[in-house]
Parts: structure tokens; C-alpha cells; sequence
């Protein structure tokens, strides 16, 4: 927190252009609620992990006709 007052300097410092930038895609909103948007790299790993974490991405290697349809089909 005592950092903020800097951040904030920061950014109302930044060229116009960059701060449009920040506006538009550095996170990603994946549930309607207010202030519920994450960054880019954390939605990627959660995807990773959803894949991952079920079986789903298990033994893909071990069979080439598996691993070829995961491939046309796979998120």
C-alpha cells in the first residue's frame, strides 16, 4: 500500500496512447460480475490446468491416433 500513491503517478503519467492500450486487453472478463477480470497469463493457466487436471491431457503421448484427434478437436 505504499506503493499506490507512485503506481497512480505512474499511470496518469503514461502518453495517452499506451494508456488506451492498458484499457483494452490485459485481462480477460470471464465472469460477468464487476472488478472480476485477471490477467492474461493467470486465464491461460487455469485453461492449462482445467485440461490438465481431469485426466484430460494424460496418455495423449502413449497413442498417436489419440494425440491426433486431441489435436483437431483440443481447445
Amino acid at each position: 500500500s505504499r506503493w499506490l500513491s507512485v503506481h497512480l503517478r505512474d499511470m496518469m503519467s503514461l502518453p495517452a496512447n499506451v494508456r488506451d492500450d492498458f484499457k483494452k486487453g490485459w485481462v480477460i472478463q470471464k465472469d460477468p460480475k464487476r472488478f472480476s477480470a485477471i490477467p492474461i497469463d493467470q486465464c491461460h493457466e487455469q485453461e492449462n490446468a482445467k485440461v490438465k487436471g481431469k485426466g484430460g491431457a494424460i496418455g495423449l503421448t502413449e497413442n498417436p491416433e489419440t494425440s491426433r484427434k486431441w489435436i483437431v478437436v483440443g481447445p
